[in-house]
């Protein structure tokens, strides 16, 4: 028996502790109607499949390749369940929680937080309006922390056919973003979704935002 028929479970959970944020808003935003059985089954598989990964360095780029497929496998399955209604794109996980959209007038940082809270459901929006191939892209892109060659090798795929979908995504998702809501502000809608890294930044902060 070799290490990594070994390996315990304890020993995935703690690979999969700080991850687990970026993993659940992968899995939020590419099946927003499933995405709930798309965590437990992704996960559920990745558990039961740690054993054959060979090198534990690897985690996060096989954790979401696992995640990715049975998101395709899901798709295939219940094609008609992609198209789903705006409100389950909220923050939150029921419809509770969909009251902490509103901020407290009273709180000192309610402006600011409303413009956050106002970006996270523009971000979700936006996110659904893309098809599923640019949705997944993005998703692998900045949340699994692919880069093109990867994300070309996973969906079986040429190397242009991925650098050409991303791009093109980005300029959708931009596009929505800055046609979004009227309360944002344009000048940071505009600053922040021309950057890379205000693309990813908003993406994890919607699901560490929808845990609380």
């Amino acid at each position: 028996m070799n290490g990594s028929d070994q390996r315990s479970p304890a020993e995935f959970w703690r690979q999969l502790e700080p991850l687990y944020p970026r993993v659940r808003a992968f899995a939020r935003h590419q099946m927003p109607g499933q995405w709930e059985d798309l965590l437990q089954e992704g996960v559920t598989k990745a558990l039961e499949g740690y054993g054959s990964l060979r090198d534990v360095d690897r985690f996060r780029p096989w954790l979401f390749r696992v995640i990715s497929r049975e998101a395709t496998r899901m798709r295939r399955r219940d094609f008609w369940k992609r198209f789903q209604p705006l409100s389950i794109l909220l923050p939150g996980d029921g419809e509770d929680d969909h009251a902490d959209v509103i901020p407290d007038p009273a709180d000192p940082a309610s402006e600011n937080g409303q413009t956050d809270q106002l970006m996270r459901i523009q971000l979700a929006d936006s996110l659904a309006h893309l098809s599923w191939d640019k949705r997944q892209t993005v998703l692998l892109y900045y949340l699994g922390g692919f880069n093109l060659a990867e994300i070309a090798e996973l969906r079986g795929e040429g190397l242009s056919a991925t650098k050409s979908r991303l791009s093109r995504a980005r300029r959708e998702l931009r596009r929505l973003m800055l046609e979004g809501h009227p309360d944002l502000s344009a000048n940071r809608r505009r600053s922040e979704m021309e950057s890379d890294h205000g693309v990813e930044e908003w993406l994890v902060m919607e699901e560490e935002h929808g845990q609380e």
